[in-house]
């Protein structure tokens, strides 16, 4: 395979309530699957996967304190892509990280974690032997005491290929071997698209897919075990299915998933363990579909969605957002891209301590060149600005990605 250009990661950060100019951060042929977290002091880590020749790869990683780049490098070389990186970052800057490779016929999760400005080696989290790994992101944790915590769907590679939700653990070391968080019951019910966020305290909501007899299922993290699986709707839609879950520091949670009508179903879990009634937050429609959602959760309970329309019969694409107060009905929806033929991809959300909600996503021009675009709801209006800002200027093939969590300590 040939590449013919160069890629470079630019990274802007919003400081002082402007963005900066875009920061060059990694430079190589090709450039993949970029995520960001952000400390209390605003400083960031970063992680991608890099290629200079489309057959060595590598999992880079490189810190933003101040402005400057930092503490850069990688985790050493695979020969196969099979990129899946995930990172959360604490308040005190300190970080754990979360990429595939691929380990003879079997995917690998590997771990790493960075502590006052060193990486522990990376270290083997599944086990590629006996479980094979579906191609979905894992979900990841560091807490405030440096605890950290991944999980993932995995698929037995031996008949009868039973499905379990694994995960694996940071305290000091990773467990030598993962640990079973749940079963589908049947245990060959096809477990998808799970979905996972943490709080500083180390607690965490899991939401998945049982597919064999679809259904939508739940599990709280308590900081040291799973409690049993919740079941939250069998009201879901398995082909487009936009899951997404956040946390506030307070232990309560927002989750959502696809609704047979192809649009966004929510329930609000209240700590302690209690999931709220379950809302529409999007009615959908027969020619529109929700390839991408997120979601935030401000510490006085507003949840914010943001996510992506596709409508089949015109090929238009949309961008919207709404909000509810602590698990009750969602608002007005607000559009943020109108709808056009120009894709629409890569949405981000974030919300700081005073509500500020912060929402960055990827739009193509009529060419197919991607541009990043950004979005603030403002507490102090209650309303989105008028016009979305340009953050890059390139105009080349981009995917963003902001802070999955603006810790409630960050001084905008």
């Amino acid at each position: 395979m040939k590449y013919i250009a160069v890629f470079v990661l630019l990274l802007s950060a919003l400081l002082g309530g402007e963005w900066s100019a875009p920061i060059d951060i990694f430079t190589a042929t090709v450039v993949i699957g970029p995520v960001v977290g952000v400390d209390g002091t605003g400083n960031a880590v970063i992680i991608a996967t890099t290629t200079p020749d489309g057959t060595t790869y590598y999992t880079n990683y490189a810190q933003l304190v101040g402005g400057s780049v930092t503490n850069s490098g990688n985790f050493g070389s695979f020969s196969i892509s099979s990129v899946s990186n995930v990172i959360s970052v604490n308040s005190a800057g300190n970080a754990a990280s979360s990429w595939r490779e691929r380990m003879g016929s079997g995917i690998l999760f590997k771990g790493a974690v960075l502590l006052n400005g060193t990486w522990t080696l990376p270290a083997a989290l599944s086990d590629p032997i006996n479980f094979q790994s579906p191609f979905y992101s894992p979900g990841i944790n560091l807490d405030s005491s440096n605890t950290a915590l991944v999980v993932w769907t995995a698929e037995e590679i031996a008949s009868p290929h039973d499905y379990a939700v694994q995960f694996n653990t940071y305290f000091g070391g990773w467990l030598v071997s993962p640990g079973t968080a749940f079963l589908p019951s049947p245990a060959t019910d096809v477990l998808g698209n799970l979905v996972f966020a943490g709080s500083p305290t180390g607690q965490g909501l899991a939401l998945w897919l049982d597919g064999t007899n679809p259904k939508v299922q739940s599990s709280y993290y308590d900081g040291s075990g799973w409690h049993a699986n919740s079941l939250l709707s069998t009201n879901v839609n398995t082909t487009y299915a936009a899951n997404a879950v956040a946390m506030n520091a307070s232990n309560n949670g927002i989750l959502l998933w696809g609704n047979p009508t192809l649009g966004i179903n929510s329930s609000y879990f209240s700590n302690p363990f209690s999931y709220l009634t379950e809302q529409t937050v999007y009615l959908g429609g027969s020619n529109n579909t929700v390839p991408n959602a997120v979601v935030c959760l401000s510490e006085s309970g507003v949840a914010t969605a943001l996510w992506v329309v596709h409508n089949t019969v015109t090929m238009d694409y949309s961008l919207f957002s709404s909000s509810s107060q602590s698990g009750g009905a969602w608002g007005p929806t607000t559009t943020l891209a109108t709808p056009s033929t120009n894709f629409v991809q890569s949405p981000n959300i974030a919300v700081d301590g005073s509500g500020n909600v912060y929402a960055v996503w990827e739009q193509d021009d009529a060419f197919g060149n991607g541009f990043v675009y950004y979005n603030q709801y403002q507490v102090s209006t209650s309303n989105w600005l008028a016009q979305p800002i340009l953050l890059s200027s390139l105009g080349h093939f981009q995917h963003n990605q902001i802070c999955r969590s603006m810790r409630l300590e960050m001084q905008l």
